[in-house]
């Protein structure tokens, strides 16, 4: 089974998107607003006990008739920032612990994201419950805001040390769009492990949990709960008869340069799953959180089977949809569409899997689409010559191998190689410091041709190309002329030098340059020689001290075979000892020669 469709263990333990959780329990006071209280700074630890403490039981005085909608500000000093990268396969960790002690704690999954994102988790510093008899007391945001995965996150929420929770609730916020600090409150799920309670998550908007509810509480909230169980099924019913929503139509994304300053990522693909999925949802979210309120409040006894039935039904009517949204899609060139249709499939069939369904050949369909767009992009590379198509390769192929497809990046690396020609001219005179006579002179015209240079990368680890070998030695100057003259003349024509050859830093998207890395020094000759004090005297600017070597920039024309073509000149005197003039030519030619 692969890791994208893990069958859930059984439908009792159905789980739901989660749009936001918060955690509740009573205050002590009768005020209608709940305060984080001061700061302690973060990872405080107020009220902890000592090591032979008793736990204090948590006591909430909220009654549940009217969950409604709290008002809250946001604690941005105690903000967790944390960049998920999909080339991570232990994925990434957010943790925040609010002043009252509240800990909350979210694993996201390696495979989870199909780019790279930029999460946050804040705290809640503040909660006005006038509208709400929810006793909400902390919670977090996550952004962004609509960020689906197709694995599920798992949080964990810990209250401070020393108390006991009791009964422990979740709750959903659905944030208000026209009133950033407004969250309307519904009951959510959340298990109990120990003294914490954890959730999965499938959507960013919120997270928490509850605790110390009483008993008179629990009662209203099962009779509420069976009312707006049979409320939601008979919608639920309604909405399968009917036609599927409209799907909205899938942003064209282009994948050159994406992920770059040139390209960024805007979500796009994750506003595109959210309105898909919203009128699903809808259904599905209502109808699942009150079979999931029955469980929690002790309504088990009642009969569900139309709701597990139900819930089945609306999730495939959403992996149906959009399949056939990719299917209309994927005949396009540039395939464009379809990286937000796979995102939004790979939810969808997710979803499915756990209400108990089959997603059937979802994930074999979305691993063509990947592959056709991983085709067209390195077709782009190596036969039109656009090299903005190259940073996202490697993000394509990775994705491509997590859902099953084949492993491309061997492809990427052959089509990734270069021939650099290289043209060089040097002069030098050197005369005695005491009496101004010539000493030595000489001038010699060099060429290298350097083929296939390929990247030393051996797997995508983050880190920029080199293309090259790692011992260098790799660039032969040969003298096309010259001569060498100290006493005698001796021709220099012939002559050869070994030195070492790099490519680095490729930025085809914001730079649009390559760097050539040049060591010239492999030979004890004249020639070398006179390149030596050619390099250094009229070349100084492109000396790189920590790689004892020349680095030269060379832009790039793109959708050219000839990367770039730059020649690089200069002139000067060494005063130092005997005084030296010197004068040097590097011309530079980058040559694509995919394999």
């Amino acid at each position: 089974m692969s890791r994208f469709f893990r069958r859930a263990p059984s439908t009792a333990s159905l789980l739901l998107p989660v749009f936001a959780l918060v955690t509740a329990q009573a205050a002590c006071s009768s005020s209608s607003t709940n305060s984080s209280g001061p700061d302690t700074g973060p990872g405080s630890d107020p009220g902890s006990p000592g090591a032979d403490a008793r736990l204090t039981p948590a006591t909430s005085t909220a009654t549940l008739d009217g969950l409604g909608t709290i008002q809250v500000t946001f604690d941005t000093a105690r903000q967790d920032v944390e960049a998920y990268d999909t080339r991570s396969e232990s994925g990434v960790n957010l943790h925040v612990t609010d002043a009252n002690g509240y800990a909350w704690d979210l694993s996201i999954p390696g495979g989870a994201l199909l780019l790279n994102t930029t999460m946050t988790m804040t705290p809640f510093s503040a909660i006005d419950l006038s509208s709400s008899q929810s006793g909400i007391v902390s919670g977090v945001k996550l952004e962004p805001d609509g960020l689906y995965f197709s694995h599920q996150a798992y949080l964990t929420v810990s209250p401070p040390d020393g108390v006991d929770p009791g009964l422990a609730l979740v709750f959903d916020l659905a944030w208000d769009a026209g009133d950033p600090s407004a969250w309307q409150v519904a009951l959510g799920q959340s298990s109990r492990l120990d003294t914490s309670s954890t959730a999965n998550v499938w959507h960013f908007s919120g997270l928490g949990y509850g605790d110390g509810y009483g008993d008179d509480a629990l009662a209203a909230l099962v009779e509420q709960a069976k009312q707006e169980y049979q409320t939601a099924v008979v919608a639920a019913k309604l909405f399968v008869k009917g036609p599927a929503p409209t799907p909205p139509v899938p942003p064209a994304i282009s994948m050159f340069c994406r992920g770059t300053e040139a390209n960024p990522e805007e979500n796009e693909s994750y506003e595109f799953v959210r309105q898909f999925l919203s009128p699903y949802e809808d259904v599905l979210t209502v109808l699942l959180r009150a079979m999931r309120a029955l469980q929690l409040v002790g309504g088990a006894g009642v009969d569900m089977a139309d709701g597990y039935s139900l819930s089945t039904q609306i999730a495939q009517m959403a992996v149906t949809s959009i399949l056939q949204v990719g299917k209309t899609w994927s005949l396009e060139a540039p395939p464009d569409h379809l990286f937000a249709v796979i995102s939004a499939t790979l939810a969808a069939a997710r979803h499915l899997e756990l209400m108990g369904g089959s997603p059937g050949d979802a994930l074999g369909t979305i691993t063509v689409w990947a592959q056709k767009m991983f085709d067209y992009y390195l077709g782009q590379l190596k036969k039109e010559h656009d090299y903005r198509a190259y940073p996202i390769l490697l993000t394509l192929a990775y994705d491509l191998e997590l859902l099953g497809g084949s492993d491309e990046l061997g492809a990427i690396f052959s089509a990734m190689t270069f021939e650099v020609q290289i043209t060089t001219s040097m002069t030098m005179n050197c005369v005695s410091a005491d009496d101004g006579k010539t000493l030595t002179t000489g001038s010699v015209q060099q060429t290298a041709d350097v083929k296939n240079l390929a990247s030393e990368a051996a797997a995508i680890d983050g880190t920029a190309d080199v293309f090259g070998t790692p011992q260098g030695k790799n660039m032969v100057l040969t003298s096309t002329a010259g001569t060498y003259i100290q006493g005698s003349t001796k021709d220099l024509t012939g002559q050869t030098d070994t030195g070492s050859l790099w490519l680095k830093n490729w930025d085809p998207c914001v730079t649009k340059s390559f760097d050539a890395l040049m060591s010239f020094y492999g030979t004890n000759n004249e020639s070398a020689w006179i390149t030596q004090d050619g390099t250094e005297i009229g070349l100084p600017s492109h000396y790189w001290a920590d790689a004892t070597g020349f680095m030269f920039t060379v832009p790039m024309t793109n959708l050219s075979p000839t990367f770039g073509d730059q020649t690089f000149t200069g002139s000067g005197t060494r005063s130092t000892g005997n005084p030296t003039t010197a004068s040097a030519s590097v011309e530079v030619k980058i040559i694509h020669t995919p394999q």
